[in-house]
């Protein structure tokens, strides 16, 4: 956070390199869909299939599809996890952003993508044990955290596999 603070930006110097974010290209990307339909003649179009591209090439292939992540190492109180780990919030932003953008693109051109992440969170968030049913936030993790579920979730509902959605819900 000091870093924030100075009145210069010491990354080169220090040798922090830059790195892209792929929750924020999601928003991003979801931001320039909302203003391509307020401006449909306006740049935002373009800019947002760009950036589409760019998140769609971030994507981890794991277990029956592949998810994003965040560009960094993370340690909670509840757990760790590597950069190259794909994550359930991630993951559910950008398939959020790439339905979102689906609208200005080309017919199914972002369909595999989406359908991947589905495939991951099937394959590898999906947790059965005993009465409980969630989707967990990282692959292997056992900690039912409710909002990265939902957003899982509502992912699954987007798309009309409300079926699939349904075990997100499901806690004892």
């Amino acid at each position: 956070q000091g870093l924030k603070l100075l009145p210069f930006n010491p990354r080169r110097v220090l040798g922090v390199p830059a790195k892209e974010n792929a929750k924020g290209l999601a928003l991003f990307v979801s931001a320039y869909v909302r203003l391509a339909r307020l401006d449909p003649d306006g740049p935002f179009a373009g800019h947002a299939l760009a950036l589409a591209e760019r998140l769609e090439r971030r994507a981890l292939p794991l277990g029956d599809g592949a998810g994003w992540g965040y560009p960094f190492d993370v340690q909670t109180r509840w757990g760790y996890y590597p950069r190259t780990q794909p994550n359930a919030v991630v993951t559910s932003f950008a398939a959020h952003a790439l339905m979102d953008v689906e609208e200005l693109a080309p017919a199914g051109r972002f369909a595999p993508a989406i359908e991947g992440a589905l495939g991951f969170a099937r394959s590898r968030l999906l947790v059965e044990e005993g009465e409980d049913v969630f989707y967990a936030y990282y692959h292997g993790s056992r900690v039912p955290i409710h909002n990265a579920s939902l957003l899982v979730a509502s992912v699954f509902a987007r798309r009309g596999r409300e079926d699939d959605a349904l075990p997100a819900v499901r806690y004892t």
